[in-house]
């Protein structure tokens, strides 16, 4: 008798499942890749693109993401919250970079306005991202969650 092979599960799906667990998310929240929706890890890339060429390992091309991600959640935020939670964030950030904090702020701040500029009407919120290594480059997936529902 022939075994039925388990279809392995993505990284999206393993994250989903992770996320419900710990209960930050609820059953029914995410539709993985909303059909007509662009993937949320291709934006991020093309948030990003300008400053890869910076981030040749991975502890920068993570530190990259981080960034983008936090951006693209604050520019999501209204207007009048964003400066100030953009400050308090960059404060939780590891004592390490401190020196940092003004550099932070401007890269995070020019992230939010490449956001507004490529992806204005798309206000999902970024949950959670992983990021994987093939042998020559780094491929990323993202968890998100609409807002509004999906464009048709």
């Amino acid at each position: 008798m022939a075994r039925r092979r388990r279809k392995k599960k993505s990284a999206i799906q393993r994250m989903v499942t992770q996320l419900k667990q710990e209960g930050v998310i609820q059953e029914g929240q995410f539709i993985i890749d909303p059909p007509g929706e662009t993937k949320m890890s291709e934006m991020i890339l093309a948030l990003v693109a300008p400053y890869k060429s910076m981030a040749d390992t991975r502890p920068a091309f993570q530190n990259m993401v981080s960034c983008a991600c936090l951006a693209w959640n604050i520019a999501n935020l209204p207007k009048h919250t964003q400066q100030q939670e953009l400050n308090d964030a960059v404060r939780l950030m590891p004592s390490s970079y401190d020196e940092f904090y003004e550099d932070a702020i401007a890269i995070i701040s020019a992230l939010m306005k490449r956001k507004e500029r490529l992806f204005p009407h798309d206000k999902r919120l970024i949950y959670d991202y992983k990021i994987t290594e093939t042998k020559d480059q780094f491929h990323l997936s993202v968890v998100s969650a609409m807002t509004t529902k999906p464009s048709k």
